[in-house]
């Protein structure tokens, strides 16, 4: 059964705004997401934002040159992995945070700035 690469929309896919519209797309992860499409990897963009919005991601989608993709609110088990901003690093059937994702994270508790890098 075939694993489904899940990417989130704001901050990840396209640039973070205030005012609730899609920010410009991250052409690093436009890239990325176009590779696995392109090498027959199935995609999909898991977003926080309501089915309201489903119609407007795809027009983004397609504005900025991007494969359609399958767009949910839903997390599932076919996901082989997630890529988001805001995710912390869980070590498999543990609780236990990657010390790389758990040092960033406190780094960001003290600061303003957007969440760190890990290298994890």
């Amino acid at each position: 059964m075939p694993k489904i690469i899940a990417v989130d929309l704001d901050g990840t896919l396209s640039k973070t705004t205030t005012d609730g519209s899609i920010g410009d797309p991250i052409k690093a992860m436009v890239d990325r997401v176009k590779d696995w499409h392109d090498a027959g990897r199935e995609v999909v963009v898991f977003t926080a934002r309501g089915d309201t919005e489903w119609r407007k991601i795809d027009a983004w989608l397609k504005l900025n040159g991007m494969p359609a993709l399958n767009v949910t609110n839903i997390k599932s088990a076919e996901f082989s992995a997630i890529w988001d901003n805001r995710a912390m690093r869980v070590a498999t059937d543990s609780g236990e945070v990657c010390s790389k994702c758990e040092t960033a994270a406190k780094k960001q508790l003290n600061h303003s700035a957007s969440f760190s890098r890990t290298d994890c």
